[in-house]
């Protein structure tokens, strides 16, 4: 099966930030940490589980299915260190669904000197031999290299699995996210996987970067060893959470964070919803001062005449309260959104939107398909949104001029929304 490129928001199984071309899956080489990469390290985490959100499994499956399990690999002679955590979510025998449950496996591997990082043993076994009900493709803007991978089999019981696996200096990062679903449950979509897959490996990034961007990952009571053992139950008090950086912006009263986003201007595009509006919003943690999620999406019929395609508009936006000892999302975010270039990609800064503010844009080679990024940080906020058109190729081509203005002003309407009342 082929794989189909993507990044960011997908439109129509693909991501226009990308939309790069159709390959089979083959065997990947080493690639070897480069001079002046991100530097990551596991010193300081003594519970991998700190590390990971598990919130959103509840949304799909109500009860924690035991403690969560981390195991921490020091770094020895022979390894150079790794992280994992197990979470998983079940429904009670009272539930209309009680066979439903929700899981979430995170690991990090280290990597040492020039060996080859452990992110090429995971692309090889997702993308080698696909199987029925298997699709990949590759990310952009995330890390040096990413890619994700789905499954889904079954009928009466559904098993569903998205992967979101990134390779970044001297560390790989892999975010699973798995749903059994009974016949009857409500429809889950792979971009409602992806968002959390994608949110965790952002996260365990943030958390175990040391090279200035981020501050060490916070620690917990559980001593550190490399052996599986029940981690604490998922953490839900005050003391178990990070304070968030002194300033004016807070996730405090926001019930969803699609509130912060008009949609308005994508119906010029497309103005039939595609879905429902997608939502997360995530407390203050371990990792940073909470966070939010939003996507919106919609689509409509090519304009040209006996011409199936389905052209689709979309926006997201992201916004990280910065933790007490944590450097701002934005740092991450503008280091890999603005990595890649080339034919169709360009980037920037933007002025007069909060203290620093960039831009990137990506495009199709015959331009009917374009995303349009725009990050920015003011205080201890950073919000990120992505617009992302795709038309019909022969329709009018998407226009840089169009996107930007829409994608700055909504990043500086979530900064406005963000402020303390």
């Amino acid at each position: 099966m082929g794989t189909r490129g993507r990044a960011g928001l997908i439109l129509a199984g693909v991501a226009v930030a990308v939309l790069a071309g159709c390959g089979d899956g083959g065997e990947v080489s080493g690639t070897a940490v480069a001079a002046g990469s991100p530097i990551y390290s596991m010193d300081a985490v003594t519970d991998a589980c700190a590390l990971v959100d598990p919130a959103p499994l509840a949304k799909w499956s109500s009860t924690p299915k035991g403690a969560p399990e981390h195991e921490e690999t020091r770094p020895s002679a022979y390894d150079a260190g790794g992280l994992k955590c197990e979470i998983g979510y079940t429904n009670s025998t009272t539930d209309r669904f009680p066979m439903n449950r929700a899981r979430m496996i995170v690991e990090a591997k280290f990597t040492n000197g020039s060996a080859p990082p452990f992110y090429d043993h995971w692309k090889h076994a997702d993308t080698a031999t696909p199987g029925p009900g298997e699709e990949s493709g590759e990310i952009r803007g995330l890390g040096t290299q990413a890619h994700w991978h789905s499954e889904i089999t079954g009928d009466l019981v559904k098993e569903m699995s998205h992967a979101v696996t990134v390779q970044d200096g001297n560390v790989s990062v892999r975010a699973k996210v798995g749903l059994t679903r009974e016949k009857g449950s409500p429809v889950v979509s792979r971009d409602e996987l992806d968002s959390v897959a994608r949110a965790q490996v952002r996260r365990v990034l943030g958390a175990l970067r040391t090279d200035g961007e981020s501050a060490a990952a916070p620690t917990s009571s559980v001593a550190p060893t490399p052996s599986k053992v029940p981690a604490p139950a998922v953490p839900t008090t005050t003391a178990a959470r990070r304070e968030a950086a002194p300033g004016i912006y807070s996730i405090d009263g926001i019930a969803n964070a699609c509130d912060l986003v008009d949609p308005t201007p994508l119906q010029r595009w497309s103005a039939t919803p595609k879905e429902a509006p997608q939502h997360q919003e995530h407390p203050p943690s371990t990792a940073d001062g909470g966070t939010l999620y939003c996507a919106i999406r919609y689509i409509s019929p090519s304009t040209l005449p006996d011409d199936a395609t389905v052209d689709e508009a979309g926006i997201s936006l992201e916004a990280t309260i910065t933790g007490a000892t944590t450097a701002p999302a934005y740092d991450t975010w503008k280091q890999t959104d603005t990595a890649s270039t080339g034919p169709g990609r360009a980037s920037g800064d933007v002025t007069g939107l909060g203290a620093q503010a960039f831009w990137h844009m990506s495009a199709t080679p015959t331009g009917n398909g374009m995303t349009y990024i725009v990050g920015a940080q003011d205080g201890n906020a950073s919000v990120r949104v992505e617009v992302a058109v795709l038309r019909a190729q022969g329709e009018a081509p998407v226009n840089r001029d169009d996107l930007a203005p829409i994608a700055e002003s909504r990043a500086r309407a979530a900064l406005d929304g963000l402020k303390r009342k």
